[in-house]
């Protein structure tokens, strides 16, 4: 899921915590462009982005840098279980893949392999 997040323009992953408690992704998106794909798919999937500031204290101008916003997913295992909150972020790759793949930014045979991976269905 990380190498396929790294594919849209500014999308960098910041962490992944598997837990007892969540399974959680967090990124840095410096490209305005990107968002909307990763809120669309997150939406798609059931999961909820949190949005946060990591702007250093004191510096003014830096709260405007999108270099410093964090964009955290999460599913709750608490919500159906361990297997239901792999599921969510198994479908949030496969809306991810669907649109790299609307966009040309991943051929078929690629992403063809990660839907199967994910049991999702195939691009044709």
């Amino acid at each position: 899921l990380q190498s396929v997040l790294a594919r849209l323009p500014g999308v960098t992953v910041i962490s992944t915590e598997p837990n007892l408690a969540v399974l959680s992704i967090t990124l840095r998106i410096v490209n305005p462009e990107s968002v909307g794909p990763i809120a669309y798919c997150a939406g798609g999937a059931n999961i909820p982005i949190s949005l946060w500031s990591s702007a250093p204290q004191g510096k003014v101008e830096e709260r405007e840098n999108p270099e410093f916003l964090r964009y955290h997913l999460h599913s709750m295992i608490g919500h159906g279980g361990a297997a239901k909150a792999l599921d969510r972020f198994k479908m949030f790759g496969n809306f991810l893949v669907w649109h790299l793949h609307s966009t040309h930014a991943i051929p078929s045979s690629e992403a063809n392999r990660l839907l199967t991976l994910w049991d999702g269905k195939h691009v044709t």
